[in-house]
């Protein structure tokens, strides 16, 4: 005989946005977001006042997701990639890069 487990109820909007650091974390992203759309929209308006070319100005708003559909693609995601748990020669970096004494 199964046993069936309830699942856990949904959390709402008022209690996810009564937890500080979410609040401190969307606010961010949400600032963020206006950010880059800002900025593509006024690439885009720059090019197209250059060039007087709306194929251009598209060309240009599209660009700024490359990034985004290039890294999202092509990058390894972190839980599919094995860990690189050490150098393999341990401390020789942080000699190296700081130029210390007896460092090769």
């Amino acid at each position: 005989m199964t046993t069936l487990l309830a699942a856990p109820a949904r959390a709402t909007y008022r209690e996810v946005f009564a937890v500080r650091q979410f609040r401190v974390l969307f606010t961010g992203y949400a600032l963020f977001l206006g950010g880059e759309t800002v900025k593509m929209l006024a690439l885009s308006v720059t090019v197209y006042a250059s060039t007087g070319s709306p194929l251009l100005a598209a060309l240009a708003y599209a660009a700024g997701f490359l990034p985004y559909a290039l890294g999202g693609t092509l990058l390894p995601r972190p839980g599919r990639s094995p860990r690189r748990c050490c150098s393999p020669c341990p401390g020789s970096g942080s000699r190296t890069s700081w130029g210390w004494p007896g460092a090769s």
